[in-house]
């Protein structure tokens, strides 16, 4: 027995025949487009997992970097107002708006303040902070994360 569709039948038409070759070579397109179509969504989706990932080392390798110039400060001097300031420029270089640490005495009074702002232009601001009183007996940092 044969098919209705069998290329080999004589009583099956040159117009089925052709039809039906059309229809195949048209689902045959239509799936390709379709496989094409979800390749194209997994590139986006992937380029944009990889920008991601990009830009979360990205910070990752600038908070590492405050790191190391605190690390570098520290090694140098043992002076608090220096090693202060080396670890808020670099944060706020890097990282942050700006960073201000503030070194108590054992009586809660601030015995050193030093600040940095990431716009050189507006130190002023930070620097004119007015001295808090704190409790606690070590040294305390503020920061504000860069949007």
């Amino acid at each position: 027995m044969q098919r209705d569709d069998d290329p080999t039948d004589p009583t099956v038409s040159l117009e089925q025949r052709m039809l039906d070759a059309e229809r195949r070579a048209r689902e045959i397109a239509e799936n390709a487009q379709e496989v094409a179509e979800a390749a194209r969504e997994e590139a986006v989706r992937a380029r944009e997992e990889a920008e991601r990932a990009h830009r979360l080392e990205t910070v990752a390798r600038e908070r590492l970097q405050v790191l190391v110039e605190a690390g570098v400060a520290m090694a140098a001097s043992l002076e608090t107002r220096s090693v202060l300031a080396a670890a808020t420029g670099a944060a706020a270089r890097r990282v942050c708006d700006y960073s201000v640490a503030f070194v108590v005495d054992r009586e809660g009074r601030v015995e050193a303040a030093v600040g940095a702002h990431h716009d050189p232009a507006r130190f002023g601001m930070v620097n004119g902070w007015p001295m808090p009183t704190c409790p606690s007996r070590r040294t305390r940092t503020a920061s504000s994360p860069r949007s």
